[in-house]
C-alpha cells in the first residue's frame, strides 16, 4: 500500500484554497487546509505532520511599485532538513 503525500495548504478560502485542494486531491495527494494564519499553520503542522506545507505570503511593499506586494515562497519537506526559497 502506497502512502499518500500529506500537504498542508494555508488557504481555506472558497475562491482559491478549496479548488486548489480539490485539484491536488485529484492527483492523489492527502490535503488539509487551514486559515491563512501563522498560528493555524503551526497547529496544522503539529497535528498532521505534513511532508509539504504550501503558504502564499505577501511581504512588504516595493518602493516605486505602485503599492503592489511582493510574494515570498518557501518549499521544504519533513523528509529533508533544508528549505528552498
Amino acid at each position: 500500500m502506497e502512502t499518500k503525500i500529506k500537504v498542508l495548504l494555508a488557504d481555506n478560502s472558497e475562491y482559491f484554497g478549496k479548488p486548489c485542494a480539490d485539484a491536488m486531491r485529484a492527483h492523489d495527494l492527502e490535503v488539509y487546509t487551514v486559515e491563512k494564519d501563522g498560528k493555524q499553520v503551526l497547529e496544522g503542522i503539529a497535528k498532521r505532520h505534513p511532508q509539504l506545507v504550501l503558504i502564499f505570503a505577501a511581504v512588504g511593499r516595493d518602493r516605486g511599485d505602485q503599492g503592489h506586494r511582493r510574494a515570498a515562497f518557501a518549499a521544504g519537506s519533513s523528509d529533508h532538513d533544508h528549505v528552498q526559497l
